[in-house]
């Protein structure tokens, strides 16, 4: 299964034209993507989402995660 890792930092918004281009990196893949709101309405239903935020000086770092999936999502799913 192909992996692919998007990084939509500097995008505003995706229209068709981009959504064509990124497409084919969602078809039977695992794919992540950074700053997904620029993409909203355009991206597939994400299956799981993972949130990085700073924390404080004690938790350098607070990991979210998040899926409608259910529990026990599986290979596969």
């Amino acid at each position: 299964m192909d992996v692919s890792h998007l990084d939509l930092f500097r995008f505003r918004g995706v229209s068709a034209a981009e959504w064509g281009d990124l497409e084919p990196y969602f078809d039977d893949a695992i794919v992540f993507v950074e700053w997904p709101e620029a993409g909203a309405g355009a991206l597939p239903t994400p299956r799981v989402e993972v949130r990085l935020d700073h924390g404080d000086e004690e938790e350098l770092r607070l990991v979210t995660i998040h899926s409608d999936a259910g529990p026990g999502l599986r290979h596969g799913d």
